[in-house]
């Protein structure tokens, strides 16, 4: 591999991590509006939240999907593994540092969307086990409750016979 083609691999990694980090931050700006949503109940706002979030996640299987074939072609002109920690190996140290702080900073946004991601999932079930409460007392509300005694006698049809006589 010639130091162009090198040059070439890492550009395309870094641009890749560069996207990746960018991704995350907005999913996690996506994540706030999601919590905000469930707090204040605004289906509307959550549904496009949670599409826009789905429309993200999309974009980020595809980046990993280029970076792991960057990083296979990276490992097959070097060797060793194919992952970033054993680029981070193989580079200058300028390079493994740029690569290293989107490498942190990617896994720093990732923990805060796991943490704010079960933050909103248990907002939603609260949202939803009020909801079934609700339902249930709205029910027990409009259905009457069973009686003992005896059971009402429906009343007798009256009709109306009209005699004519000429």
């Amino acid at each position: 591999m010639t130091q162009q083609q090198a040059a070439a691999i890492l550009e395309q990694i870094e641009r890749i991590l560069a996207r990746e980090f960018r991704l995350y931050q907005h999913l996690l700006a996506l994540t706030k509006q999601e919590r905000q949503a469930l707090i204040v109940g605004a289906l509307e706002d959550l549904s496009v939240a949670v599409r826009q979030k789905e429309d993200a996640l999309e974009q980020l299987n595809t980046l990993e999907a280029d970076r792991v074939t960057a990083l296979s072609a990276w490992s097959r002109a070097h060797g060793g593994d194919a992952t970033l920690l054993a680029l981070l190996n193989d580079v200058d140290d300028e390079t493994a540092a740029r690569f290293s702080r989107l490498r942190e900073g990617i896994l720093a946004i990732a923990s805060q969307l796991r943490d704010f991601g079960l933050a909103n999932r248990a907002l939603a079930q609260i949202a939803l086990d009020r909801l079934e409460a609700t339902r249930s007392y709205l029910l027990t509300l409009a259905t009457p409750a069973p009686v003992y005694g005896p059971q009402p006698i429906p009343a007798p049809r009256l009709t109306l016979s009209v005699e004519v006589s000429a």
